[in-house]
């Protein structure tokens, strides 16, 4: 006679399984995040980041509602804060019409790369990679964007969440991280699974 087994989980001193903590610790939706409702919540260094050709931005991103019409969804802004030499920035960005994901750098050989397009009401991790004139953007963990500009930036200034042109938009923003390097894909991989940085070399900073 067999007697059935049961699979038994470990469980935390709390009462639920180790294996549900976990899911809920790697889980951006339990993290503490900041929220932006499209009027005037923004993100912004008032003072220059260090200057270099290499660096490395990421963040989970959570978009409410699409973006308003000719605005874009604008997730990093790096460059100059006016509007009268808006040529020489970046932005990772997401359209108004397609919600796809955009590299933008007007001052390149081409203006913007695109990516793929992205659902309301879901994180997504999102990375952004600099190595002299080469970019990538990696979507939750993968390659999404491959791009090369020989766009220069002048004035390395940093907002998120919107630009000079007051492109707002709603939802969140996680685990922001800056770093002075270029991250390989599975230092990528590693950090989106982590609230707090797992590469502390040449770590900038993070938010929030």
């Amino acid at each position: 006679m067999f007697r059935r087994q049961k699979t038994l989980y470990p469980f935390s001193r709390f009462g639920f399984p180790i294996c549900v903590i976990q899911l809920l610790l790697f889980s951006p939706a339990a993290w503490p995040a900041v929220r932006a409702d499209n009027t005037s919540d923004a993100m912004l260094r008032l003072s220059d980041l260090p200057a270099t050709d290499n660096y490395t931005m990421m963040a989970w991103v959570y978009l409410i509602v699409d973006p308003p019409a000719l605005d874009k969804a604008v997730i990093f802004h790096r460059g100059r804060n006016d509007t009268n030499n808006y040529l020489e920035e970046l932005f990772l960005q997401v359209d108004d019409v397609s919600r796809e994901l955009e590299l933008y750098m007007p001052g390149g050989v081409n203006d913007w790369e695109v990516g793929s397009a992205l659902s309301l009401a879901t994180w997504y991790h999102m990375a952004v990679i600099k190595s002299g004139d080469d970019y990538t953007v990696y979507l939750n963990g993968v390659v999404d964007i491959v791009w090369t500009s020989s766009g220069v930036l002048t004035n390395t200034r940093l907002s998120m969440m919107n630009d000079q042109f007051e492109e707002l938009w709603n939802g969140r923003m996680a685990a922001v991280k800056i770093w002075n390097a270029v991250l390989t894909q599975a230092e990528v991989r590693n950090e989106m699974r982590s609230y707090r940085p797992k590469r502390l070399a040449s770590l900038y900073g993070w938010w929030p």
